[in-house]
């Protein structure tokens, strides 16, 4: 029987999000290798001239896999807007065919786990298998709870769609018509501006790691460049409305 998440799990799902890598990072109390230094270690086999060309490369493709999973989340968000996808419950007053939901049905949950294996590569080695996998366990239960009410509410619609576009792992081509909706780039982006802050912190901890304090460096860039993204949501965005807005396939968040 496929596990699917209570109404709890939702509607508290951004603080059991937290609570994931807050587990993932506390297992540094009992493995104290960084995933990106054993990795560079082993892609080095032992030279230590190359360790830290290779630390610099890891912790770029850490930003990277950051950076693409809030593009993702980005893509889907400018069309769902920001308001239904951090609705505490599921909004699903109509489907919307478009964008990255052509392509695979829950790209911003997709985009979560893509942007946390980045992530995961600052925590240590079992932190990185603890947040990867916590993370697809706890959306892949959050996809069950939004299919089930979408199917309530849509029907035979909705059925049509799943049978039509990948749950998870997306298609390469389109699987169905797109439904002519604008995307709000500016209302995705900015509604999005945490995980493209964590990501320039990383790539600031490609070239900063071996200055002093470079976890300091790597905060105070993440939460700058939040406070900014912050800043222009609420100075080039019109304040939320409390209607309803376009639900695509319940990926919430």
């Amino acid at each position: 029987m496929e596990s699917k998440a209570a109404p709890f799990e939702f509607h508290h799902r951004f603080w059991i999000f937290v609570g994931i890598f807050f587990l993932a990072f506390i297992c540094y109390a009992f493995d104290r290798a960084t995933c990106v230094i054993f990795l560079a270690e082993k892609l080095a086999h032992g030279d230590p001239r190359l360790i830290d060309t290779w630390v610099r490369i890891l912790f770029l493709v850490s930003a990277a896999l950051v950076f693409l999973g809030g593009a993702i989340r980005a893509w889907g968000t400018s069309y769902l807007r920001a308001e239904v996808m951090h609705d505490k419950r599921v909004r699903s007053e109509r489907l919307v065919a478009d964008g990255p939901f052509r392509y695979v049905r829950n790209p911003l949950y997709l985009g979560n786990v893509i942007a946390g294996a980045g992530i995961g590569m600052l925590a240590s080695r079992t932190g990185f298998l603890v947040l990867v996998f916590a993370l697809l366990i706890f959306c892949l239960r959050l996809i069950s709870h939004e299919e089930k009410e979408l199917s309530a509410t849509h029907g035979e619609s909705y059925r049509a769609y799943c049978k039509a576009v990948p749950r998870f792992v997306p298609s390469l081509w389109p699987r169905v018509p797109s439904a002519g909706n604008p995307p709000h780039w500016l209302d995705g982006f900015l509604g999005e501006a945490w995980w493209f802050s964590l990501g320039a912190g990383g790539v600031a901890l490609a070239f900063t790691f071996q200055l002093a304090h470079p976890m300091r460096i790597y905060w105070g860039v993440t939460f700058g460049m939040a406070a900014l993204g912050m800043l222009l949501r609420r100075t080039l965005l019109p304040p939320r409305k409390t209607a309803p807005a376009a639900k695509s396939s319940g990926d919430n968040n």
